[in-house]
């Protein structure tokens, strides 16, 4: 599910139940932002994600993964499952990178509503300088010893300012800082912990061999999370 502007929300149908799993989230959204909800045919399911995996996504694509590459807008991604998906989000889980946050955020919070009131969970993790290859592994020259916890102390206080921002506004929001690798694994983990509605994530949009070079942190929690994913694309200015 799109959300092109101004004001409108796109959901894509097929004719199967899989994708007819996202219009309840699409119809509340639109009722709670005044949006006016456009629905589109197409033959084959975009509104859900298979999860293909390795070589068979590399030669077969996916349609999903061909939106989140093209598309500039907000998509909502949902895994086909037995159990409908909520149609209103009420703990939203928002993984922030320090670096395109405020777009995320603002998606984040239009996503979820007053009534019945939102729960926001905002999370970092921050990913060790040095990587760990050995004992022997060396620590860059001109980082101090203690460079990691020092990234550690300033993400809880942004985090921390943040939700007091949102504290002011009458939001409930709380934040809580990861320390590790493999930061798509660990945003699910805690996901799943504290029972998530959906994950809101950005995307810097990288593409071709870039991205399958490098890998992405949205691709993966596209593919790993169980639970909707909002994926907020910003493209470096």
């Amino acid at each position: 599910m799109s959300t092109p502007p101004p004001g409108g929300i796109l959901v894509p149908l097929d004719g199967s139940e899989m994708a007819e799993q996202a219009l309840a989230a699409g119809v509340s959204r639109a009722r709670k932002s005044g949006a006016t909800l456009h629905l589109v045919t197409v033959h084959q399911p975009v509104m859900t994600t298979h999860g293909r995996g390795g070589l068979s996504r590399l030669w077969l694509g996916s349609v999903a993964d061909r939106m989140l590459r093209r598309l500039d807008v907000p998509v909502l991604l949902l895994h086909p499952r037995e159990v409908a998906h909520p149609a209103e989000f009420r703990r939203i889980f928002v993984a922030l990178d320090g670096e395109i946050e405020e777009p995320v955020v603002d998606a984040a919070l239009a996503l979820g509503g007053p009534d019945p009131p939102a729960r926001y969970v905002f999370t970092r993790v921050v990913e060790p300088t040095t990587p760990v290859l050995s004992g022997f592994a060396a620590r860059p020259g001109h980082l101090p010893r203690n460079w990691n916890e020092v990234r550690e102390i300033e993400a809880r206080n942004h985090l921390a300012r943040l939700t007091d921002q949102l504290h002011a506004k009458g939001l409930d929001a709380t934040s809580q800082v990861l320390m590790g690798r493999g930061i798509a694994g660990q945003v699910i983990e805690l996901a799943d912990a504290i029972s998530a509605d959906c994950i809101v994530g950005g995307t810097h949009g990288a593409r071709g061999m870039e991205r399958l070079m490098l890998g992405s942190v949205a691709d993966k929690l596209v593919r790993g999370a169980t639970v909707p994913v909002l994926v907020v694309p910003v493209r470096p200015r």
